[in-house]
């Protein structure tokens, strides 16, 4: 969970697919995608696709998961070649986890 305003802009696809070759060019063999909700990213597959072709070994995933939820998002992201996932659970309890990401009704997701 990352406390930024909701409202900020994003990055524009071409400029994350900069970043991610200049980090398989400076040498990096794993990517770890977070910050924000990466999952809000319409072109996250295809991050993920881009990377695996260029060569990263591991791409893993920090999320909250919510979108997984969604029929066949999990799965889009394993057929371009996700390899891990990391999913920040911040409370067992749905009322305490809810309260903390200030987001209701999203642990039942």
């Amino acid at each position: 969970m990352c406390w930024q305003d909701r409202e900020w802009g994003r990055y524009s696809s071409e400029q994350v697919a900069t970043w991610i070759e200049d980090l398989f060019q400076a040498g990096a063999r794993n990517l770890i995608v977070s910050g924000g909700e990466p999952t809000l990213d319409k072109d996250l597959a295809a991050h993920v696709a881009r990377a695996r072709a260029l060569g990263f070994q591991h791409v893993t995933l920090e999320t909250n998961a919510i979108r997984m939820s969604q029929p066949g998002y999990a799965e889009s992201l394993q057929e371009a070649g996700l390899t891990g996932c990391f999913v920040s659970l911040h409370s067992a309890d749905p009322t305490v986890s809810d309260a903390i990401t200030r987001a209701p009704g999203t642990h039942k997701k």
